[in-house]
């Protein structure tokens, strides 16, 4: 479960990350 739910959360940040290049803002670390 641990392993499934860290894979989620990962997932979720990413599809944040590609919200963000959509709305123009663009970050990189």
């Amino acid at each position: 479960d641990r392993i499934g739910s860290g894979r989620f959360s990962q997932q979720q940040r990413v599809q944040e990350r590609e919200q963000q290049k959509r709305e123009g803002n663009i970050l990189v670390f």
